[in-house]
């Protein structure tokens, strides 16, 4: 084989020596990021649960207005955007029936209590 001169051998030692110290310093920084990752997911998963938790059972699926307006469901003919509840198991349960009114106010039909920010979608 081909003989190395002195200079090819110090650089190859050279570049031995940079990736050892460079692999050891990716070795000081993997606790850091195992922990930021942890708590990323953390933080994550307690946000999905609590997104579910203030949920209340609500799904609301978009619904043509016009065919609310024509069968008196809305109650008014000023619907521009009609959302039903697909957990409620009538029309009568609180919140089954959104109507979103033109000036983007919510008003949930058959409840008292309004759908926050469906109507600003």
């Amino acid at each position: 084989p081909k003989e190395l001169s002195s200079d090819s051998i110090a650089c190859r030692n050279e570049l031995k020596l940079y990736r050892q110290q460079s692999s050891y310093r990716a070795h000081e920084w993997r606790p850091w990021l195992k922990g930021a990752w942890m708590f990323h997911f953390t933080i994550s998963i307690l946000i999905i649960i609590a997104g579910c938790l203030d949920n209340q059972d609500r799904k609301y699926i978009p619904v043509d207005v016009k065919a609310l307006n024509e069968a008196n469901l809305a109650n008014s003919n000023n619907c521009s955007k009609g959302f039903v509840n697909v957990f409620a198991s009538s029309m009568d349960d609180p919140g089954a029936l959104v109507c979103c009114t033109a000036d983007s106010t919510t008003s949930s039909l058959y409840s008292g209590t309004a759908a926050d920010g469906i109507c600003d979608r």
